[in-house]
C-alpha cells in the first residue's frame, strides 16, 4: 500500500515492499507491468494535489490510497468482471504462489519470493486445477497405469495380515 518511487527499480523490474512484521522482500514483475507503471508515473502528476509526492498508488483526491480504497477498486473490478464468487485481496496473493508453482518455480525459490520462511506454509497457499493435477500425474507416470498382472491389485492390499 505506501510504495513509493523509491522502492521501485524500473531497470530490473522490481519493487522493495515491506509486509507483515516489517520484513521487506523484493516484487518482480514483467515487461507488461514495467510498461504500465511509467505510464502510470506520468499521468499520476496530473493527480497529484501535493507536487513531489512521491507514493505511487493515489486516490482521486491525490492522496495516498490506503487498504480500503484498494479494496474497493479490487470490488468494482470483481463486479465489472462479472464474477460470481467472492475475491479478496489476500486471494491474489494464493492465485501468485499458485501460477509460479504451475510455471515450474522450485518451491523454496517462491518462498523467499513471497517472504515465507517455511515452504510448508508456501504449500498452503498452492490451490492447482484438477486438470493441472491429472498433468502432472500424466508427466509422471507417462500417463501409464501399471499394467495388468504387476504391482499390487486392491484386493490384496485388503487382505489381513498383508
Amino acid at each position: 500500500v505506501g510504495l513509493t518511487d523509491e522502492n521501485l527499480d524500473m531497470a530490473n523490474r522490481r519493487a522493495t515492499v515491506t509486509g507483515k512484521g516489517g520484513k521487506s522482500r523484493l516484487v518482480f514483475f514483467g515487461q507488461a507491468c514495467c510498461q504500465d507503471i511509467k505510464q502510470w508515473l506520468e499521468a499520476r502528476q496530473r493527480w497529484l494535489k501535493q507536487p513531489g509526492t512521491n507514493t505511487v498508488f493515489i486516490n482521486v483526491d491525490g492522496a495516498p490510497l490506503g487498504a480500503p480504497g484498494i479494496r474497493e477498486v479490487l470490488r468494482r473490478a470483481w463486479r465489472d468482471a462479472g464474477l460470481k464468487e467472492p475475491v479478496w485481496l489476500h486471494l491474489l496473493r494464493h492465485s501468485r504462489i499458485t501460477h509460479l508453482l504451475e510455471g515450474g518455480m522450485p518451491i523454496q525459490d517462491v518462498a523467499k519470493v513471497v517472504g515465507h520462511v517455511d515452504v510448508k506454509t508456501t504449500a498452503s497457499y498452492y490451490h492447482p486445477e484438477v486438470s493441472n493435477l491429472q498433468d502432472a500425474y500424466d508427466q509422471a507416470t507417462g500417463g501409464r497405469t501399471a499394467p495388468e498382472g504387476e504391482g499390487r491389485s486392491t484386493s490384496s492390499l485388503l487382505k489381513k495380515g498383508d
